[in-house]
């Protein structure tokens, strides 16, 4: 009686700051909207250690689920029950270590946030009433679990905070998005394997239990996948280096006793919509008191995305000033989020339109062309028209291939627009022997800005006001300083000054977020102030 009242004492006394905690930490965990988690670990394997369950590698090159015991320095978070990093206190003793795949974590003690206050039943979900409360036994707590997958196999992972007795581990597997937080939508064809975690004694087992859902309800399929085994740790063995929760509801570190860590491996062609190359299941961690449909449920996560891996592809495409198109396929991995990858790029011009440049080949028959490279830039070469504007919208699909696999993906059709240079001239169209003004005409393929331009005798200056195509320059005392000409006019003689003045036109566009700039080949005016000597 004594040890009841006090534990009810410490639910109470610390239930509304971890109320308060567990809502920060799981933001975002809307129905339908379950966080997405990539636990593929190609070409690793988790070991699946027989006759007794461990986390450590034990094989020389070997995969287990602790990665290593460095100090952990990611960004700490807890969503939808899949921890990043460690919340020291809420998912892990100490910011120790690194782990292979998806490591969940559900609230413990007054932390609990995800109990089925009611009970509820394995095939109907109307029984569900999940919320905050005390499971009553530890061994029932869902503290930590694993999920880590490779192109061929999915392994779990699970602890529990107490060793006596029987305690049902859940791993359901749907493939429509959840109705809720902590609903599931079923649909014909889900999985759910169940893990009966049994102490008892000297002895212990880890019996797996492999269900579909017919529609109505989740039917054992007899005998399971000869892929799915299992095993329990048959002695106290080193619990991860970021810890575990004792029975006493705490995090700590040192040793699981024994009977409280399982795990087990099953090939994942066993799940509905996956395969070597990937897919995904919406995902949650229960326990129960058994295997059996009309046992209690105790615990449970949050919903979330698993996605199984397999390449992806993604590519970058822009153009410059220069006339060229820029590729980039850098933003693509491989199923462990790596770059072990393969790259095949296919451009498709108008017709008319030439590529080349470093890496690029082609035309091919069909007129495309090709790249094998990460990323590069393709030179655009334009028919010769006159046309200023002229423009050549590019077709582009980046496959991805992952090396030692057969998975490929292929990005959906992109394209990228490249003008042609910009350019422009300028023309002595005129003289006024009145005004002593000489004018000059402008022209650009589609500048939005023009300015023009004299030479200084060091620099070229702007010309205040000449931002038109057409340029009337009179302006040659004050700009120039005059030499000396002689010359003839029939058969008269003159001497008097000359003033000669270098005009340019410089242009300006902004292009794909590009400023795209340009001058035209200098223009000389002259004027010549002169006597009959």
């Amino acid at each position: 009686m004594t040890r009841n009242v006090t534990q009810r004492w410490r639910f109470v006394r610390k239930r509304w700051l971890p109320v308060t905690l567990m809502l920060v930490l799981a933001i975002g965990a809307l129905a339908g909207n379950a966080l997405a988690i990539n636990g593929n670990i190609s070409p690793g394997a988790i070991e699946i250690d027989s006759p007794s369950a461990n986390l450590y590698p034990t094989a020389a090159n070997s995969t287990d689920w602790v990665k290593d015991s460095l100090p952990n320095t990611d960004p700490a978070s807890l969503v939808d029950s899949v921890a990043t990093g460690v919340i020291v206190g809420t998912t892990g003793a100490v910011a120790t270590g690194h782990w292979n795949g998806a490591r969940i974590v559900d609230g413990v003690g007054s932390g609990e946030q995800d109990i089925f206050r009611t009970g509820g039943k394995e095939d109907d979900l109307s029984t569900w009433n999940v919320g905050p409360g005390s499971v009553g036994s530890s061994k029932y707590d869902v503290t930590q679990a694993y999920l880590a997958n490779n192109h061929t196999d999915l392994f779990f992972g699970m602890e529990r905070s107490g060793n006596n007795g029987t305690t049902a581990f859940d791993f359901e597997f749907t493939q429509a998005a959840p109705q809720s937080t902590y609903i599931p939508t079923r649909t014909v064809g889900d999985v759910l394997f169940t893990f009966e975690m049994q102490g008892s004694g000297g002895s212990g087992s880890a019996v797996p239990h492999y269900f579909r859902w017919n529609g109505g309800s989740y039917v054992e399929q007899v005998p399971p996948p000869p892929s799915l085994v299992s095993t329990i740790n048959q002695a106290s063995i080193p619990a991860a280096p970021w810890g575990y929760v004792n029975s006493h509801d705490d995090w700590t570190t040192g040793n699981l006793d024994r009977f409280e860590f399982a795990e087990a491996r099953v090939a994942i062609s066993s799940l509905p919509g996956v395969n070597a190359c990937g897919g995904f299941a919406y995902t949650q961690v229960r326990t129960r008191s058994s295997a059996t449909s009309g046992s209690d449920l105790k615990d449970t996560t949050r919903i979330f995305r698993y996605e199984f891996g397999g390449p992806s592809a993604g590519q970058t495409l822009s153009s410059n000033c220069s006339q060229q198109m820029l590729y980039d396929g850098s933003a693509s991995r491989d199923s462990s989020g790596g770059t072990n990858l393969t790259y095949s790029w296919a451009f498709t011009p108008p017709t008319g339109v030439t590529l080349s440049g470093t890496g690029i080949t082609g035309p091919d028959a069909a007129g495309a062309y090709h790249s094998t490279l990460v990323s590069g830039v393709a030179n655009v070469g334009l028919p010769s028209s006159g046309v200023f504007s002229q423009t050549a919208t590019i077709a582009s699909v980046l496959t991805v291939a992952e090396a030692g696999t057969p998975c490929t993906i292929s990005t959906t059709p992109g394209s990228v627009v490249v003008d042609r240079v910009l350019s422009a001239v300028a023309t002595k169209t005129g003289a006024d022997g009145s005004t002593l003004c000489a004018t000059v005409t402008g022209a650009t393929n589609g500048a939005t800005s023009l300015q023009w331009q004299r030479f200084d005798g060091t620099s070229w200056v702007n010309i205040t006001g000449a931002t038109s195509a057409t340029l009337s320059y009179c302006n040659f005392a004050a700009d120039a300083t005059p030499g000396p000409v002689s010359f003839s006019i029939g058969a008269d003689n003159y001497t008097g000054k000359l003033y000669s003045v270098q005009l340019r036109l410089h242009a300006e566009r902004n292009l794909h977020g590009n400023l795209c700039s340009t001058d035209s080949a200098p223009v000389t005016v002259k004027l010549v102030n002169a006597v009959d000597p």
